[in-house]
């Protein structure tokens, strides 16, 4: 099996100028098809499942004219590797330069699922390659519950490690999340806004001081026959805690995160506001904290959550 792929050269042994150009007409994989390892033996162990296409054009100058450039594009390109899964990545890449390599401005990438430990889906992504082989992310943007994830203006070198980022969480829709959540009698409306501070620590990702909360009041119902039979064993405090939820108007409710990415995280749940049914209305602060595993929480497919085990 060969590469569409096609190459003109030219060269001036008088004066040692000259040039190449390149063109890849479509060359298309299919996971019962073309794989770049029947091109490329390499890839064998770190490419498999490879569908989609790739088409390319581009040059490359000598001597008295020293420029280079090319333009690569991918077409629903799905691919497996040992780290991640990535499904539908569309994309026309243009470089300025290919030595340094180094793009014409900002491009846009659109994946369609990225999964490495948490599946993310719809990502909008504009970047730029520098010389100096940094990447430079403007956005990355992608939809979740009804509102949106995005990271900006974050910069990796291969040369340092990777800095600290903020991930922003904008109106996220607490109805559509709690019908996401496959927790029993859970009902809850308002809209999340906050940020996630994700570090790298000895090689692992962690989650720093989360936190996302509302800014409107709204209402929270949690009727959840089994998780109140187990509660009512907890004591007094356990069964105010039932009853308070059962109808609570939240003042505002506020969300904390704190743990690794791969590894377990604690979420803690505060609410303010009232049951007008439990006290008369008497204002009350609750605060308690769920914990597991993130990528036990989350489902393959990116849509629903697991429930979060009860300390």
């Amino acid at each position: 099996r060969t590469l569409p792929i096609t190459f003109n050269l030219s060269h001036h042994l008088s004066d040692a100028d000259g040039s190449v150009t390149f063109l890849l007409d479509k060359a298309t994989f299919a996971e019962q098809g073309l794989q770049p390892q029947d091109l490329f033996p390499l890839f064998k162990k770190q490419l498999s499942a490879v569908s989609g296409s790739i088409s390319a054009d581009g040059e490359y100058h000598w001597g008295r004219e020293q420029r280079s450039g090319a333009t690569i594009t991918l077409d629903n390109l799905s691919f497996q590797t040992p780290l991640i899964h990535l499904e539908q990545l569309s994309t026309q890449l243009d470089f300025s330069s290919l030595t340094p390599l180094q793009s014409r401005g900002e491009q846009q990438i659109n994946i369609g699922q990225l999964d490495a430990g948490v599946p993310i889906n719809d990502i909008e992504a504009i970047v730029r390659l520098q010389a100096d082989k940094t990447l430079a992310i403007k956005q990355i943007q992608w939809p979740f519950s009804g509102g949106t994830f995005s990271v900006q203006d974050t910069e990796f070198s291969p040369d340092h490690d990777p800095p600290p980022f903020t991930v922003t969480i904008r109106d996220l829709d607490l109805s559509t999340l709690s019908k996401m959540v496959q927790l029993e009698g859970l009902e809850v409306n308002g809209t999340l806004n906050g940020a996630i501070p994700i570090a790298f620590i000895d090689g692992k990702v962690v989650i720093q001081q989360a936190e996302v909360k509302t800014r409107q009041p709204g209402l929270l119902r949690f009727r959840a026959t089994a998780a109140a039979a187990a509660l009512q064993q907890g004591g007094e405090s356990s069964r105010l805690l039932i009853q308070a939820l059962e109808n609570f108007h939240y003042q505002q409710l506020r969300i904390t995160i704190n743990g690794e990415l791969e590894g377990n995280v604690v979420v803690g749940i505060h609410l303010s506001g009232s049951n007008p049914e439990l006290y008369d209305g008497y204002p009350v602060e609750l605060n308690f904290n769920v914990e597991g595993r993130l990528v036990d929480m989350v489902k393959k497919e990116g849509r629903s959550l697991q429930p979060l085990k009860r300390r």
